[in-house]
């Protein structure tokens, strides 16, 4: 017992030696930092980054549904030599048979038609141009939408052909639709020549970074659902489905699902029609790669930033042995072992290093509250990242003072005393 008191008392008196070292070497301690500092800052910065990019590009994603695909007809597919067969090469029946007849790795599925003439809806006199599509009741749940005010159409009214639609946030508000009061069966919207009763308006859809970079070609909150009986009716034709958009039962079985759906109606049409299946899957496939991309950029800078640093203390430690070996010398002379001569440059080490680390994640965190305000993108501090830099800090120190303090450890107190 006594032995571990004695032990913890003399780590406790080397930690003090080591940081009266530095107070008494301000200026060199201090040049030491400012290479850590900044590999530290890059880290912290780098992590945020990408976290918060990843959260960013993640929520507009959920947008569509992470676990969605979307079957079509695929026309470039037709060869010179092929005849050319009209129509979208998904019917109504389709649809009703993969619906009751799914996959496991199909979940639910939505058809989505969209009308050949009609591009415009008219309220209480004022027309605004909108993209219409008729869908079954379950595309709500695969395309996540989220309800501001009244309700989402039923199966029954799908299958009643009953012309209830589902408008977006935007467009209720350009056509001057009161979100404030429940939407009720006495608000009538002119689509085509049919009056459809509006039963529910649909939050706004964040995807303003996906437009920024042209991933999203529709504008995503000028919209109307309607059942896609009713769509079908307005074109004159009770059977033509434009394509589908299922939900995988995983984002890992999206590509399977895709196939099987796709292998069906290949089978049934006999290869008249070629089909081209898409899935989230993809999309968020290449913004991981992306963003692995932009991180390992990133760490690589921080990392030559860091080792930069490290050979400075390195550098300065050993700089330090030097003029400081008659000191060694007397205070193996008067009892020190190689163990606590040891001990205390590696405490310096760490100790320049651990600070450089905090005024490192200081930096970072104040340069990271600055971005929005310079490039108008909302980032967040990573805690994982401030966490992993201060460890990659720590051990950066341990390494550059390690061979220094092995060098000041095996000194001898006479050479040591005998150096001018």
């Amino acid at each position: 017992m006594n032995k571990r008191i004695n032990n913890t008392i003399r780590l406790i008196s080397i930690f003090f030696e080591a940081k009266t070292a530095l107070l008494e070497n301000r200026t060199r301690t201090a040049l030491s930092l400012l290479g850590i500092t900044i590999g530290i800052a890059s880290v912290s910065i780098v992590f945020s980054v990408n976290d918060s990019g990843r959260a960013l590009i993640f929520k507009e994603l959920e947008t569509f549904g992470l676990k969605s695909i979307w079957i079509s007809r695929n026309i470039s597919q037709i060869s010179t030599d092929q005849p050319f067969y009209p129509g979208t090469g998904i019917a109504t029946e389709d649809y009703l048979y993969l619906k009751n007849n799914r996959p496991k790795s199909l979940r639910v599925m939505s058809p989505v038609v969209t009308p050949r003439t009609v591009n415009s809806v008219v309220y209480n006199g004022k027309r605004l141009n909108i993209s219409i599509v008729g869908v079954d009741s379950s595309f709500f749940t695969i395309n996540n939408e989220s309800l501001l005010k009244g309700r989402f159409f039923s199966a029954d009214e799908v299958q009643r052909r009953d012309c209830s639609v589902v408008l977006s946030e935007k467009a209720a508000d350009l056509l001057h639709i009161d979100i404030s009061n429940d939407t009720h069966r006495d608000d009538y919207i002119l689509v085509g020549d049919k009056f459809c009763s509006l039963v529910g308006i649909v939050s706004k859809k964040n995807r303003d970074f996906l437009s920024s970079i042209n991933a999203v070609k529709n504008e995503p909150d000028l919209r109307l659902m309607a059942p896609y009986t009713v769509i079908q009716e307005l074109n004159g034709d009770s059977s033509a489905i434009g394509h589908m958009q299922g939900e995988a039962s995983s984002i890992a079985l999206s590509n399977d699902a895709l196939h099987r759906v796709i292998d069906y109606l290949t089978a049934k049409y006999q290869g008249k029609y070629a089909y081209r299946g898409e899935s989230l899957k993809s999309y968020i496939d290449t913004a991981n790669n992306i963003l692995k991309g932009v991180s390992v950029m990133g760490v690589t800078a921080a990392a030559i930033s860091l080792l930069v640093g490290g050979l400075a203390i390195m550098n300065i430690m050993l700089i330090s042995v030097v003029e400081r070996t008659k000191e060694i010398g007397i205070r193996m002379a008067i009892g020190a072992r190689k163990t606590d001569i040891l001990l205390q440059f590696i405490f310096e080490a760490v100790l320049i290093s651990l600070l450089s680390g905090i005024f490192g994640e200081l930096l970072g965190i104040a340069l990271i509250k600055l971005i929005p305000y310079i490039f108008a993108v909302e980032i967040e501090v990573s805690v994982v990242g401030l966490v992993v830099s201060l460890l990659c800090s720590v051990f950066i120190g341990l390494i550059s003072g390690l061979y220094p303090a092995i060098r000041a450890s095996n000194l001898t107190p006479i050479e040591a005393l005998r150096y001018e």
